[in-house]
């Protein structure tokens, strides 16, 4: 079981007054011993003190190891007033600022459709403060576009309610029937040169009611965390 700094300092303080009065009772049996027997204590005394302060210097380096871990807490959720509009919040966890990329693969019916927002394919950076939050908003209705199953005419329907209602209920019929997942990549780093590449999560959107579901998979997750993902190496090399 480890001490904390605060155990340590009280642990140090009994040691010191216990040697002092065991010093003073020396002193009053051996009065002849007297100078062997404080030499002998200061020298333990000194001793204990460069251990405890070695000791006390390692935790204080590890803590500061930890803080820099470039920690950011990230979801996905569904604007309650606005079905079609989705929003990514992201959290520094950690006591200095991080920059971070998000990546986002849109799936419908398991076929990937072409992630046209910049902020969500790794291609902008997200940087924060220490403690900062910031949301950021997107819609989920261009991913139709080219979805299987979806013709012009239901793909207009529900982006602008156009051409008429001659496609909203095979609009509405295909939007509840299709399987929308999202799969959220997150890489964090800061100025200190760490990183976190985190495992990917699954997101289902349900629709009546309308929901964005973190989902557990039957996958495995990857512990590669001081391993870049292939889409940040890849924008590395592109710039």
């Amino acid at each position: 079981m480890r001490m904390k700094n605060g155990q340590r300092y009280d642990t140090l303080i009994i040691i010191i007054i216990t040697s002092v009065f065991l010093v003073f009772m020396m002193y009053l049996i051996y009065p002849l011993a007297y100078s062997s027997i404080l030499a002998s204590f200061t020298l333990a005394a000194l001793f204990y003190y460069a251990w405890e302060t070695t000791k006390i210097k390692e935790a204080n380096i590890s803590l500061l190891q930890q803080n820099r871990i470039p920690t950011a807490s990230v979801g996905l959720f569904i604007n309650e007033k606005n079905e079609k509009d989705i929003y990514l919040k992201i959290q520094n966890m950690s006591k200095f600022p991080l920059t971070a990329l998000i990546n986002i693969q849109f799936l419908i019916d398991d076929v990937e459709q072409t992630n046209i927002h910049l902020a969500y394919s790794g291609g902008a950076y997200w940087n924060l403060g220490a403690g900062e939050s910031m949301i950021g908003h997107f819609d989920r209705t261009p991913f139709y576009k080219n979805a299987p199953g979806w013709s012009k005419g239901m793909y207009e329907y529900l982006t602008t309610g156009g051409p008429g209602d001659s496609y909203a209920k095979d609009a509405e019929e295909r939007g509840a029937s299709s399987n929308m997942k999202f799969i959220l990549g997150v890489y964090s780093r800061n100025e200190y040169g760490e990183y976190i590449n985190y495992p990917p999560r699954t997101y289902k959107f349900k629709i009546l009611p309308f929901r964005v579901i973190p989902s557990i998979t039957d996958k495995e997750p990857y512990w590669k965390y001081n391993e870049k993902p292939g889409w940040v190496l890849a924008k590395e090399s592109s710039i």
